[in-house]
């Protein structure tokens, strides 16, 4: 007969692996894809916008503009990943953005990352955005690779690109040294960076105004 200590030693590590499970399975969620918009957006079959966590892909032709470089290559990719199939969303702290859009890692059924692949074959680079920043060490470590490889987009992005970056430690972006979103960047928080390749090697995103 178990005595009531032994089988609260029991019941105590088994309690809280089931609620751990509860837990992680319901910041989990499973939907077709039936779109997909860029490299780094797709429409689910519940008619949800998703927008992958932590990267962020060269933009497509649309209203504002056209295609920049590798944006179409992106989305075929990101295509031939998930259009059709289902796919599973984790969630970090944050599950929308400003458009409304939900914030996820997305995964395949056979358990790949479709945010990594995307970065590892150099459709996508890594992207800050605290406080979802659960996976952003691990996505740099594989651009970096990439970079080294000089998979995608990198074979061509980089170039020669010498010349004077202004880079905002905080908000883990780099700017043209007249932007002027560089200029209100504090003492504190900037960093000089003379390529773009140094740039992205450390993480740092183009600002989207001033184009870097």
């Amino acid at each position: 007969m178990i005595s009531r200590t032994k089988a609260t030693r029991f019941l105590c590590p088994t309690l809280f692996l089931l609620i751990f499970v509860t837990l992680a399975t319901a910041r989990a969620e499973i939907f077709k894809v039936v779109y997909v918009c860029d490299g780094d957006t797709v429409i689910l079959s519940n008619r949800q916008h998703v927008r992958y966590i932590g990267i962020n892909a060269p933009e497509v032709a649309h209203d504002r503009g056209p295609a920049e470089y590798f944006g179409n290559e992106a989305r075929k990719y990101n295509k031939q990943l998930v259009l059709g199939k289902k796919v599973r969303l984790v969630f970090d702290q944050e599950q929308r953005d400003r458009h409304g859009r939900l914030l996820a890692y997305v995964y395949l059924e056979d358990g790949t990352s479709v945010n990594e692949a995307l970065v590892k074959e150099g459709c996508a680079h890594v992207f800050f955005a605290p406080p979802n920043t659960k996976h952003y060490e691990h996505l740099l470590a594989l651009q970096r690779e990439a970079i080294k490889r000089q998979k995608g987009m990198w074979s061509h992005l980089l170039g020669d690109s010498k010349g004077s970056y202004t880079g905002n430690i905080w908000s883990k972006k780099f700017h043209r040294p007249t932007c002027p979103f560089g200029k209100q960047t504090t003492s504190t928080n900037v960093v000089r960076l003379t390529t773009k390749k140094e740039a992205f090697i450390n993480g740092y995103s183009p600002c989207r105004r001033c184009l870097p």
